[in-house]
């Protein structure tokens, strides 16, 4: 069939018929980009692989500030970039890592152990591929 008979067929559909072709060719290219490669793509974790992966923090980064409120919460600064840098939390139980939390889009954090000891807090960030320690450290203890 040529261009022009298609052409002319297609104008004697109904908008019924003409929505139903546009599914169908919508259809058909997503199954057609289902099977192109896949670009690499890398996954974003805030967790580390370890405490020692951290770098600190270079000039180009603000740094976030944390405070210590009532009952332990912790309290920190925010930026708009946090999204795009992956903020987490690091929460240190007698100098051995306890969690590493997901920080974006919180600003406070109550920490859930209550065992006796010193427990210390900063925020990292991934940045430009790297962990950084991107604040101050906040120390507490509980009896």
């Amino acid at each position: 069939m040529t261009p022009v008979k298609l052409h002319r067929r297609y104008r004697r559909l109904s908008v019924w018929n003409k929505l139903f072709v546009w599914g169908s060719v919508a259809s058909l290219v997503g199954v057609f980009l289902s099977f192109l490669p896949k670009k690499q793509s890398q996954d974003i974790h805030v967790l580390a692989p370890s405490p020692q992966s951290v770098v600190h923090t270079p000039t180009d980064l603000p740094l976030y500030t944390i405070s210590l409120g009532p009952h332990n919460t912790l309290n920190r600064t925010a930026y708009p970039q946090d999204k795009e840098w992956e903020v987490g939390w690091v929460i240190l139980h007698d100098g051995q890592l306890q969690l590493e939390r997901r920080a974006v889009g919180e600003t406070q954090y109550k920490h859930f152990r209550t065992e006796p000891g010193t427990y210390s807090a900063y925020i990292k960030v991934l940045y430009h591929g790297e962990y950084r320690i991107a604040s101050n450290v906040v120390s507490y203890t509980l009896p």
